[in-house]
């Protein structure tokens, strides 16, 4: 939650400083209507692993720590250890963690950079679209953030493709995502990975109630749409 909020603060903020009031209000109004109601796309991807090799996208001019947090146990190790968690929301990770998600986090100089969450199974709902998800075995590649300050360093096709690396060599058959059409450049890192668009779907939130449907599905793979729910 925390976390939430301290991303809001930043972007009104910079909303404020280089767009002006008018862009302010505006987008001010527009986002407290969407945490009422929501009607978004998304497109689905996906990659099956067999004898799929991952290159090393090497972070750019820095020198990174990734690591993978699959308990509670894991979080209290790398503090331990000297790593700072300010940034993560502990009490959300420790929930996620116990129901078999998965943590891809970044550190630089012992700061997180970025985070990756995974999940396998529905009771890891970081985002509205993970409960709802048909996992078929595979893990959903979701919930990513790079601070602002480790942007254009390469974190986030680094990041993707190490959590590739690491779910193929656990005997996890296939990987999946799902990415919103207008987030260009997240589309170019699936694309770059391997993935392959299989559908399209439809995320509908009402205050709390929420839908996930894919509204169709590419013909090399199924040759009609179908709902999932």
């Amino acid at each position: 939650m925390w976390t939430r909020l301290m991303r809001s603060a930043h972007r009104a903020n910079q909303v404020l400083r280089t767009e002006g009031l008018g862009a302010f209000m505006a987008k001010s109004l527009q986002h407290l209507t969407r945490l009422v109601y929501t009607n978004d796309i998304y497109l689905v991807f996906e990659l099956t692993f067999g004898y799929t090799d991952f290159s090393d996208f090497v972070p750019k001019g820095t020198e990174a720590d990734l690591r993978v947090i699959c308990s509670p146990e894991d979080l209290a190790v790398l503090s331990a250890e000297g790593y700072d968690l300010s940034r993560l929301d502990l009490t959300r990770a420790r929930r996620y963690l116990a129901k078999q998600g998965m943590l891809f986090c970044i550190f630089i100089q012992g700061r997180v950079a970025n985070q990756l969450w995974v999940s396998m199974n529905r009771d890891t709902d970081f985002d509205p679209i993970a409960r709802h998800f048909n996992y078929q075995g595979g893990a959903l590649l979701g919930a990513s953030y790079t601070w602002p300050e480790y942007r254009r360093l390469g974190l986030y096709i680094y990041s993707m493709s190490q959590t590739c690396k690491v779910l193929k060599a656990k005997g996890v058959p296939k990987a999946m995502a799902t990415v919103a059409p207008s987030i260009i450049p997240a589309i170019k890192v699936v694309n770059e990975l391997g993935f392959r668009q299989v559908g399209t779907g439809r995320l509908v939130r009402f205050l709390a109630w929420t839908d996930w449907r894919v509204e169709s599905e590419s013909q090399e793979k199924h040759g009609r749409g179908h709902a999932d729910r």
